[in-house]
């Protein structure tokens, strides 16, 4: 392993720290059902990097799964301001 591999796992280890303050700073700030939408659909992003960079094709139960996740958060918006 060379010191540029080094360079990478740490830089990757910094943003995964920043994200993981940045996430819990928002979840003391909001409630979670507004977060959990935004949070939850990275996975269709990961899958996007996925397909682009590393020319990944998910099956069908990488979208099945996504779906699954993804959809049922939602309508929580939607609920939210038809409540008010």
């Amino acid at each position: 392993m060379s010191w540029g591999h080094l360079g990478y796992i740490a830089l990757s280890a910094t943003l995964i720290l920043a994200y993981n303050g940045l996430a819990v700073s928002a979840y003391q700030k909001a409630h979670s059902s507004q977060i959990a939408l935004a949070e939850y659909s990275g996975l269709v992003f990961v899958a996007l990097i996925g397909m682009i960079w590393f020319n990944e094709i998910p099956d069908i139960l990488t979208f099945i799964g996504i779906l699954l996740i993804v959809l049922p958060l939602a309508p929580i918006p939607r609920i939210k301001k038809g409540a008010r």
